[in-house]
């Protein structure tokens, strides 16, 4: 496995972490959220799923702002639990 530089991470992680590449994760939450809110729950393993994504985003934010020397931003990812 190749490892990547200093600068291919910063590249690669800004364009991870862009309204653009997020927006799929922020429509996934958004639906998820929608049939909590509908249903009492959303389809099997969305938690799962969704959690997995945000902890992922979190930790290239934190390298990322690390390298930048700032502070991580907060995407404001809020996810509704079942009921």
């Amino acid at each position: 496995m190749a490892t990547m530089t200093r600068e291919e991470f910063v590249q690669y992680a800004r364009e991870c972490l862009s309204s653009e590449a997020l927006e799929p994760l922020y429509d996934t939450i958004a639906e998820h959220n929608s049939e909590c809110a509908a249903f009492g729950d959303s389809w099997p393993g969305a938690l799962v799923r969704i959690w997995s994504s945000i902890r992922q985003v979190k930790r290239m934010e934190a390298a990322l702002a690390r390298i930048e020397g700032r502070e991580p931003r907060d995407f404001h990812f809020h996810v509704r639990g079942p009921r």
